[in-house]
């Protein structure tokens, strides 16, 4: 198992690799980096410095030295924990401050190390006193919000009870007119137990709306009919005080009589969540309770504001170092990781480790041990040796932010083996070029410049934002890739004539167009015409070449198609036959650098001899025909007696021959069937190609 102790800072600080001098065995763009497996030699005291100066340059590789020890027996588990708490609090104070909307500043251009050891107690006592001042203040903010909840719940109770039991007149013990609906009468009796016994009870709270219909239900279920309820929405608007959403709720009030059915509407309101105040029968008592609630609410209003201003001036305080603590913490998790890969020697007095580096950063390796191990003031200092292996080497390629996007695209396909000829550095010309071939339009490769060139100005600022999205990580990574392909595809775009699907007219077309066409009711005009272009016509055509690309008149005839993907297929055979045949001969390095000089004669030679007795004798016919055919050309050269390549390449592989056209009489000369082949031994010479490959 091996882990990677990569720049782990919130701004990558720059990797500065010393100049060698030339070597045969350096690392360059070519080939990977010559890799050396080194074991270090690190006093307890030193050995957090260390690493930490280590991870700074990102240029060591470390090996597992305890594969078989779980992850909770390793020394450092108890601070990577520590860590990992710390982490938690940080991510509670993130949550608060994304929660008010307050920005998170941060200083790019100032890296952050590693905090020293005797900096994390503090570090730690900071945040969770931090941590603890918010849960604090947040508590206490969510308590004064709930009263202020019930207490507006209250105000607006009180006032649509106001509003309806003045409307129906049901103040006091006069009988109200709403007992009508339900089916009740009431009459006055002589006796005051036969009054009270015939009194309505009132139940009054508040409900959210959304529960209103099946809340109504139950109660109409429950008491058979025999309740009469009131309901009216709350125009206030009313934020839940956790969330701080909106909630719409309504006021109801509900009539009844005895005391049977106090005991199931008060079930019914508390299984529906519904919020139950006392609403007194009385006016004036009602009116003395909006009064009290009122003067409750102007105070808490007060404390509330107080409070938020206090909770804002903690938020602002943290997320000024939020991101600062993060990294800190994030840096300092990592080196207690790769602490762990350590084990313990020598009765605990050293830890021992080892670890992959490039051979031209050994040097810069040993300064940063020697300077972890000064700023821990340690008698001891820290040791690095280098050890012979002959286990399989990792692959190390050192990139710069061009290369970098081209390395990834090749890594993931596949990584290449230890000191192979690395496929990047020629992808860096093929891969642009070949999109190019196949996206040739100036108009649309315009547009991937221009968002391509606002990519690479704004780096800076848009790198901040590269983790936010998965996409935007992919195009951001590539963007001088897709600078790349931009420019090859703006130059392809002028050799097909193709701006935005459209030709221009940039030098005047070498074709002399002689239709002239009049619409008149005899002679209507029909868009659906077409018509070809003869380039073996000399009055319609100069003879010259166009000055660069295609001749924009192509793009009107009706045969443009069968011009343009012919002229399109042909190139595209012909770099794709080079692109190949490249790959190959350059595994020939490959099998040289490894000492296989069997491949070369089992592999090479059979991949190399099919390839071009095959596909490179079609590239050869295709340039033949271009130069020996021509469509004012006469006798066995003219365009009609032109083979069918594929034609000619399928009866190649299947060793027949198609009989000669006898109506091209003009086509056989000195008994060679030019429509057939177009010199006198290509059969013979296509029989030993297949038979050779």
């Amino acid at each position: 198992m091996e882990t990677e102790l990569s720049s782990f800072g919130a701004v990558e600080p720059e990797i500065k690799v010393p100049v060698p001098p030339p070597s045969s065995d350096m690392g360059t763009l070519f080939k990977s980096e010559l890799m050396s497996k080194c074991r270090f030699f690190l006093p307890p005291e030193t050995a957090y410095n260390c690493i930490a100066e280590l991870g700074e340059i990102g240029a060591v590789q470390f090996v597992d030295l305890n594969p078989d020890t779980t992850s909770y027996q390793r020394q450092y588990v108890g601070d990577i924990k520590r860590c990992e708490e710390i982490e938690r609090k940080l991510r509670y104070i993130e949550s608060e401050i994304v929660k008010e909307s307050i920005e998170v500043t941060e200083d790019a251009t100032i890296a952050t190390p590693a905090p020293a050891p005797r900096e994390i107690t503090d570090l730690e006592t900071n945040i969770t006193t931090i941590e603890e001042n918010l849960k604090e203040v947040s508590d206490n903010f969510v308590s004064l919000m709930r009263n202020h909840l019930e207490l507006t719940e209250i105000k607006n109770m009180l006032s649509k009870a106001e509003l309806f039991l003045t409307a129906n007149q049901l103040s006091g013990m006069d009988p109200p007119e709403g007992a009508n609906n339900l089916g009740l009468e009431l009459e006055k009796g002589e006796k005051g137990e036969e009054q009270n016994s015939m009194q309505l009870n009132i139940c009054a709270g508040v409900i959210e709306r959304t529960r209103i219909l099946a809340f109504e239900k139950m109660l109409w279920r429950v008491s058979k009919g025999n309740v009469y309820v009131k309901f009216s929405d709350i125009e206030e608007e009313i934020k839940d005080p956790k969330t701080g959403e909106i909630i719409e709720k309504a006021v109801f009030i509900i009539f009844y009589q005895g005391e049977a059915l106090r005991s199931r509407v008060k079930k019914i309101c508390e299984g529906f969540h519904a919020s139950v105040y006392p609403c007194p029968d009385n006016a004036a008592e009602r009116r003395d309770m909006m009064c009290g609630v009122n003067t409750r609410i102007e105070d808490l209003k007060t404390v509330i504001s107080q409070t938020d201003q206090h909770r804002q001036r903690l938020l602002l305080a943290a997320s000024g170092s939020l991101r600062e603590n993060y990294v800190k913490t994030r840096k300092m998790k990592s080196v207690y990781y790769i602490l762990n890969h350590f084990s313990l020697r020598e009765g605990q007095r050293v830890l021992l480790g080892e670890g992959w580096m490039a051979t031209s950063d050994i040097q810069d390796v040993r300064a940063a041990l020697f300077k972890g191990g000064e700023d821990s003031g340690s008698a001891i200092p820290p040791t690095l040796e280098k050890i012979p292996t002959v286990e399989e080497h990792p692959t190390y390629h050192k990139t710069n932010k061009y290369t970098a996007g081209f390395q990834s695209l090749v890594d993931a396909y596949g990584v290449n083996s230890y000191r192979e000829i690395n496929p990047a550095a020629y992808t860096i010309a093929t891969f642009p070029f070949l999109f190019a071939v196949m996206f040739g339009d100036a108009g649309h490769g315009t547009i991937m410049l221009l968002f391509a060139l606002w990519m690479i100005k704004k780096e800076d600022k848009l790198e901040k934002f590269v983790n936010s999205s998965e996409i935007f990580k992919i195009f951001f990574g590539g963007r001088y890739i897709i600078l790349m392909m931009s420019c090859g595809s703006i130059y392809t775009g002028f050799i097909y004539n193709d701006i935005f699907s459209k030709s221009f007219n940039i030098f005047g077309s070498h074709f002399h167009i002689t239709r002239n066409f009049t619409a008149s009711n005899s002679t209507p005009l029909n868009l659906a015409e077409s018509f070809d272009i003869d380039p073996k016509d000399n009055m319609s055509y100069t003879g010259t070449p166009y000055p660069f690309g295609v001749d924009p008149v192509w793009l009107t005839a009706s045969n443009s198609i069968s011009f343009l993907n012919g002229y399109k297929m042909k190139i595209s055979l012909i770099f794709g036959v080079i692109h190949m045949s490249f790959g190959v001969i350059i595994s020939v390095w490959n099998k040289v650098n490894k000492r296989q000089y069997h491949s070369i004669i089992l592999e090479f030679f059979p991949q190399i001899i099919f390839l071009f007795f095959l596909f490179g004798y079609l590239i050869v016919m295709i340039f033949i025909k271009w130069i020996l055919y021509g469509a004012n050309y006469n006798g066995q050269w003219s365009e009609h007696c032109a083979p069918n390549l594929l034609i000619t390449f399928i009866n190649m592989m299947l060793f027949k021959n198609d009989p000669p056209d006898p109506t091209q009489v003009e086509c056989h000369v000195d008994g060679v069937n030019y429509d057939v082949f177009m010199f006198g031994f290509q059969q013979q010479l296509q029989m030993f190609l297949v038979l050779g490959g």
